[in-house]
């Protein structure tokens, strides 16, 4: 299975997960998406403006202050934003890399399991 077929496989058999977006943080580019019908391009920006944001070096130094990560040059590999009635787990592929995948979850689904799915994705493919 390719890349492209497993993240749209996970996007679809995920209960309650209404996108998967493949990204580039730096360029703030959607690489590839699998969404449900009516998300909006706009969707796709605003979740990855809110992925740099989530992963970026404001959150590396918020992370340091707090005792948290591995000082403030160490970015965030993976944040969860929790939101009324949805979650929003974003992952870089690997440490500094400016490739990230967003994910909208409906927030009564199964996040360790979506995780888990999505790590296994991301290693299978590395």
């Amino acid at each position: 299975m390719t890349l492209a077929e497993g993240f749209d496989r996970l996007q679809r058999e995920t209960a309650g997960c209404s996108a998967l977006v493949f990204g580039d943080l730096d360029t703030r580019t959607v690489l590839r998406s699998a969404a449900a019908p009516g998300f909006r391009q706009e969707d796709h920006d605003a979740l990855l403006a809110e992925a740099a944001a989530c992963l970026g070096a404001h959150a590396a130094r918020v992370m340091a202050e707090a005792g948290l990560g591995a000082g403030e040059d160490a970015l965030p590999l993976e944040a969860l934003r929790l939101l009324p009635g949805e979650a929003r787990l974003y992952r870089r592929l690997s440490p500094g890399s400016a490739e990230v995948i967003c994910a909208r979850l409906a927030s009564t689904g199964d996040l360790d399991l979506f995780d888990a799915a999505l790590a296994d994705l991301i290693d299978a493919h590395a």
